[in-house]
């Protein structure tokens, strides 16, 4: 799995869940900025953690979220898993326990550490991973119509089953495809972005892919009803070539018939005036050569 250590992430409400999205670099902010900006956050952190205790998890997550968004500090993301977590929201819990032992820089052996590693272990249970492989950056992602995060980003934890995946960006055609996820797989989907006014292949030719050719070396071989071009694109066969049914003899064999069966009938049309027709029901008993010119 692709590690994002580098990449911040911000916090945004989209349907009433957490989604992930890359954030502004703190770094840019005066360092008076910064200082206050961490300040607060610092009491907003304190204020979570007393509204946890009380069991007040939606409380203590929103508190926590906008702790986030003042000064977005990897280590918050312990804080935010835990209320998560509580709330029984697996996949958001998953994430964040992932995202702190990614990102935040604690040791290994820490407390903290520790923990997040046993809380993801229990709520990753079932779930399943899915992992976004894109040349473009800034694709966001939505899985199931809500949006989960922009990329490039760490694989998120998702419930297992068969999910849509919709890839978007400005100046882009939509990307979408379908996929089942399997319970404790991680899933790599490859999201292919098409500029918008890209060219589109021309439907009336056929791009032959010869020995040792391909992009513009392909060979366009134009459809034409006069040829049958077999799969490799290499042989011609025109229709009036030597295997054609005029070269056959059965062909003038079965003219032959045809020929011999035209002059019987010519013969007896012109005999039919000297005797009767056998009589046909339909007909009456007259005579042949009455009866056929009406």
């Amino acid at each position: 799995m692709r590690c994002f250590a580098s990449c911040a992430a911000a916090l945004i409400a989209a349907g009433g869940l957490l989604v992930l999205v890359p954030a502004r670099a703190s770094s840019a902010e005066p360092e008076d900025d910064r200082a206050e900006s961490k300040a607060a956050a610092s009491k907003a952190l304190r204020d979570g953690n007393a509204l946890f205790a009380r069991k007040d998890y939606q409380r203590a997550l929103e508190t926590y979220q906008a702790a986030f968004e003042m000064y977005p500090s990897p280590k918050l993301y312990y804080s935010l898993a835990r209320a998560h977590h509580r709330l029984g929201h697996a996949e958001e819990a998953a994430t964040f326990y992932d995202l702190f032992l990614a990102e935040s820089g604690v040791k290994v052996s820490s407390a903290l550490a520790i923990q997040a590693r046993r809380g993801l272990e229990r709520v990753s249970q079932g779930l399943s991973q899915v992992e976004f492989d894109c040349g473009v950056e800034g694709v966001r992602i939505k899985i199931d119509g809500i949006y989960r995060v922009r990329l490039p980003a760490r694989a998120v934890y998702v419930a297992p089953g068969k999910r849509t995946i919709l890839g978007e960006l400005p100046g882009y055609l939509p990307f979408t495809k379908d996929i089942h996820l399997r319970p404790g797989r991680l899933q790599a989907v490859s999201i292919e972005m098409r500029p918008i006014g890209e060219p589109v292949r021309d439907l009336g030719t056929v791009v032959a892919q010869r020995d040792g050719a391909s992009g513009s070396d392909a060979a366009r071989t134009p459809i034409d009803s006069g040829k049958l071009v077999d799969d490799g694109g290499e042989a011609e066969v025109p229709l009036d070539s030597g295997d054609s049914f005029l070269g056959s003899p059965w062909f003038w064999g079965v003219v032959g018939a045809v020929v011999v069966v035209g002059a019987g009938t010519a013969a007896l049309l012109a005999s039919s005036g000297r005797g009767a027709a056998p009589p046909i029901p339909e007909l009456g008993s007259s005579r042949f050569s009455d009866w056929i010119q009406d």
